[in-house]
């Protein structure tokens, strides 16, 4: 695969320091004061990301390997039964781990996360 120009690099950098950003400040203004049965809803949403994006659905159709997944139905169960800033941060981790443990590279694995 040929190199990724320097300038979507840069592009993908700038907007996950943006995104980093923005959740240290709702960290900050919010507090990070979450009851446990949220903490141990948002660890089961992040193992069950992890879990279905290794289970990939192929589409026959597509010439170039285009597949599809669940996870984004549990982004959204996140999304709607937590905080924000705790469902950000379930999915940018469960996201990030598993495209680790698909082999991503890394500007691949940055940009999925933010």
């Amino acid at each position: 695969m040929d190199e990724v120009p320097l300038k979507t690099r840069i592009w993908a950098s700038v907007f996950a320091v943006i995104t980093l950003m923005a959740m240290a400040s709702a960290a900050i203004t919010d507090g990070i004061g979450w009851p446990w049965t949220e903490f141990f809803f948002a660890a089961f949403i992040v193992i069950g990301i992890i879990t279905v994006e290794y289970f990939k659905i192929e589409l026959p159709a597509a010439s170039f390997g285009l597949y599809l997944t669940l996870g984004a139905v549990l982004c959204l169960a996140a999304a709607l039964a937590l905080d924000p800033l705790l469902a950000s941060l379930a999915v940018f981790s469960a996201s990030i781990l598993a495209d680790i443990v698909n082999r991503f590279r890394p500007l691949q694995i940055l940009v999925n996360g933010t």
